[in-house]
């Protein structure tokens, strides 16, 4: 748990527009490249050639960046429990890159129950952050994280990559975008309330 803090602790202290943004666009690139590189038909599972390698290593940096990325995306909202969530699954998505470099890239098999376990605890986290998003008022966050949840279980067929990188690019672009609506009152509340 200390490490968890740490971790955040440092993310906070480094938070600035432009790192925000550099993240999610090196993530998003991250993603992209993997799913590209897929396409090339790697033999990721027992690396051999270059394209090999890269393939294990371009998968293993777009789940290490994309914790970061999703708790940054997560301190757009005020709620403690949409950013607990989102470092639970920066957790789960840092040991799913390492252990996928240990187990394909490494050879390690026992690593491969670690990872199976990590990417569905990583993958999943996103329909409840989605729902933290949307009740913070932020159904922009909401959206992305459902569309990061489809991107990444897409990532296997090539297509993920894409939708994944458009995702951050907005975010990065447009952050504006995803930061909670003010609630609004009903006309009879505001009438209530006299002028402002």
């Amino acid at each position: 748990m200390t490490a968890l803090v740490t971790v955040a602790g440092m993310l906070q202290a480094a938070r600035t527009p432009l790192s925000d943004r550099t993240v999610w666009l090196a993530t998003g690139a991250a993603w992209a490249l993997s799913s590209a590189i897929l396409l090339a038909g790697p033999a990721y599972w027992d690396p051999a050639t270059v394209l090999d390698w890269v393939a294990v290593l371009a998968y293993t940096a777009a789940w290490l960046l994309f914790g970061p990325a999703i708790v940054l995306a997560s301190r757009l909202v005020p709620s403690r429990s949409a950013r607990f969530v989102a470092l639970l699954l920066a957790v789960a998505a840092a040991v799913t890159g390492v252990a996928n470099v240990v187990e394909d890239g490494l050879g390690v098999a026992a690593a491969g129950t670690l990872y199976v376990t990590a990417i569905l605890v990583a993958t999943m986290l996103l329909v409840p952050l989605a729902y933290l998003f949307a009740r913070d008022r932020s159904n922009a966050l909401a959206i992305l994280a459902l569309v990061l949840f489809v991107g990444i279980g897409f990532t296997s067929g090539g297509g993920g990559g894409p939708l994944v990188l458009a995702a951050f690019v907005v975010l990065a672009l447009r952050t504006q975008w995803f930061l909670p609506r003010r609630p609004t009152l009903p006309p009879d509340a505001e009438l209530a309330a006299g002028p402002s």
